[in-house]
C-alpha cells in the first residue's frame, strides 16, 4: 500500500483545522488499509478483470466507519449534470470529502481527472480521497497506474495550476 498527501500551498488559518481533520482522516485510512485483513482482501481481486465494484466491496465497512456516506445521491443535485460520488464525508470543520474508488480504466478513462473535476465543482467538498491501483494488466501490457495518477495530481496544487480543492489524498492498493 502507499499513500500520498498533496495540499495545496498557503492555505492560510482560516482552513488550517479542516486540513488537520482531513490529514487524520487519511492517516486513519491509510493505517486501516495496510491491515492485514484489508491487504489481504485487495490482493485478492484479479489483475485482470477487477472492478472497481469489488474493491468498494473491500473497503465499505471501513470507510463507513471513518464516517462516510455511500453514493450520496443529492450532493449535484442543483447541478446541470448528473453525477455522484462513490462516497462523501461532511467535516466537522466545514466542507467535505469525497472518496472515489477506481480500478482498470482509472488513466485510460481518466477517471482521476473526472473525479478531480467533481470535486472542484462540489460546493460542499474541498478534499478528494483517490483509492487506485499500483498497478493494471491491461492486453497484456502493465499500467503504472498510482505512481501517474500521483504525478497528475500533483500538478493540480501548484501555485500556476490551483484548482479549488484544497486536498488530494492518494491511496494505492
Amino acid at each position: 500500500m502507499a499513500f500520498e498527501f498533496l495540499v495545496q500551498p498557503d492555505l492560510g488559518a482560516r482552513l488550517s483545522a479542516e486540513v488537520a481533520e482531513v490529514r487524520a482522516l487519511a492517516d486513519a485510512l491509510d493505517i486501516e488499509m495496510n491491515s492485514a485483513e484489508i491487504a489481504t482482501s485487495l490482493a485478492l481481486i484479479p489483475a485482470v478483470g477487477g472492478t472497481s465494484h469489488a474493491v468498494d466491496a473491500v473497503l465499505s465497512s471501513l470507510v463507513t466507519r471513518l464516517g462516510f456516506q455511500s453514493q450520496r445521491k443529492n450532493l449535484f443535485a442543483g447541478y446541470p449534470v448528473r453525477l455522484r460520488p462513490d462516497w462523501y464525508l461532511p467535516l466537522r470543520a466545514g466542507g467535505g470529502v469525497l472518496l472515489e474508488v477506481e480500478r482498470g480504466k482509472a488513466l485510460t478513462n481518466n477517471m482521476d481527472l473526472l473525479d478531480l473535476w467533481k470535486c472542484h465543482i462540489c460546493r460542499e467538498a474541498d478534499h478528494l480521497f483517490l483509492v487506485v491501483p499500483f498497478r493494471v494488466t491491461r492486453n497484456y501490457a502493465i499500467e503504472n497506474v498510482y505512481d501517474r495518477i500521483v504525478k497528475r495530481m500533483s500538478t493540480f496544487v501548484e501555485p500556476s495550476n490551483r484548482v479549488n480543492v484544497s486536498t488530494i489524498s492518494v491511496f494505492g492498493y
